[in-house]
């Protein structure tokens, strides 16, 4: 009896082992991912405050605000969006997919210190057969 018993309270301690690392795995997001979250956030709010409160906190300085907002606007455009995923990650930046209806983009971000640089395309919009993509004549990345 005191080996099942052991032998119960073994698996027990290495199924709660289990259950602890992955929910410590999913309760910590990456800082990229809780980059992309306020970024998402902002752009669909559709609010310039918002959208302008995000880039004054959480992008570099290198270009200014008002220039950031105006070439967000193809972005802008297809709000909402949502993070598909986040398919790598470094400290200088990462790839994301973003989907926007039928929509589906990817771009290259950016990072220094946790803030945001640069949004580049990371190729083409791509939508199934039928779907419209459109954008305005907004501008760059940036």
């Amino acid at each position: 009896m005191t080996n099942a018993l052991s032998r119960n309270s073994i698996r027990l301690v290495a199924i709660s082992l289990c259950v602890f690392t992955a929910g410590a795995c999913l309760a910590a997001p990456s800082p990229g991912a809780k980059l992309m979250d306020r970024f998402v956030k902002a752009l669909n709010s559709k609010k310039k405050e918002a959208i302008m409160a995000f880039i004054k906190s959480d992008c570099d300085t290198a270009i200014p605000a008002e220039a950031r907002y105006r070439n967000w606007t193809p972005l802008r455009d297809h709000v909402p969006i949502k993070v598909v995923k986040i398919e790598s990650e470094t400290p200088t930046g990462m790839k994301v997919s973003l989907k926007s209806g039928p929509v589906t983009m990817k771009l290259f971000v950016g990072m220094s210190g946790g803030k945001l640089t640069f949004l580049r395309p990371d190729g083409p919009m791509q939508a199934p057969p039928g779907a419209k993509i459109e954008t305005s004549n907004g501008g760059g990345g940036h």
